[in-house]
């Protein structure tokens, strides 16, 4: 029950609303157009109990239980969104379904602005995500007044890489949209051998091509995992 009010949570938090009027009119939305994303917010509700209506973007709840709920765990007093109280209680997994909705990979040529990217409006649910990530033992840095979070060195990522994103998640905008985005983190952390020689090339001002026949490299095994920046990237 716990994992689901999780789930749903972030889910609301970073990526829908919360409304209750008068005479209890409730509801409550959730946004996404990815086919993975919504199969797996839909597949928490239900378990919940609660009913929906799926219309255009939007998976909608008018349950009013649903919404004072929500309400109480991703609201501060203040009215600022916040994560649930239940993201802590699963750090990973809530680390793998926020950076599946507002995170990305950056693919850019030069290896030093490679990066997985969070990305929020608002810098308290930033601090939230950055709480996580030291939990789990993955350091990480802060851009963009507080709005874009970064995790950018190699040990870092290969950490990031053992959570991953939601298995079948794929980039919905940019350069690599359509494409999975535990793809695009695979290959961030292992290149293809072209875009390995051509960025050596260019950092020693080469204009040397790769030979037809590349020096073999052995495979490196890549631990399972479950996508704005500048650059080439997925979202």
């Amino acid at each position: 029950m716990e994992y689901s009010w999780m789930v749903v949570g972030v889910g609301v938090a970073l990526e829908g609303y919360v409304y209750v009027g008068k005479k209890s009119r409730a509801e409550v939305a959730f946004v996404n157009v990815d086919v993975a994303v919504r199969r797996f917010y839909i597949s928490h509700l239900e378990s919940l109990g609660f009913r929906y209506r799926v219309i255009g973007k939007k998976i909608i709840s008018y349950s009013l239980e649903l919404a004072e709920e929500l309400r109480r765990r991703i609201y501060a007093t203040s009215g600022i969104k916040r994560l649930p109280p239940e993201a802590y209680m699963y750090p990973r997994d809530a680390i793998r379904w926020a950076f599946t909705l507002d995170g990305g990979v950056v693919l850019a040529k030069d290896p030093k602005s490679r990066e997985v990217i969070f990305r929020s409006k608002s810098a308290e649910i930033v601090k939230n995500v950055a709480a996580l990530l030291r939990v789990v033992g993955i350091s990480y840095g802060i851009r963009g007044n507080g709005t874009l979070l970064y995790i950018k060195r190699r040990e870092d990522l290969r950490k990031f890489a053992e959570i991953g994103f939601l298995e079948g998640a794929k980039a919905v905008r940019g350069r690599h949209k359509g494409r999975e985005k535990n793809e695009l983190l695979k290959n961030l952390l292992f290149p293809p051998l072209t875009s390995y020689f051509l960025s050596r090339g260019a950092r020693r001002g080469s204009t040397h091509r790769p030979s037809h026949h590349p020096r073999e490299f052995p495979a490196r095994p890549l631990a399972s995992v479950g996508g704005r920046a500048g650059g080439s990237q997925g979202g």
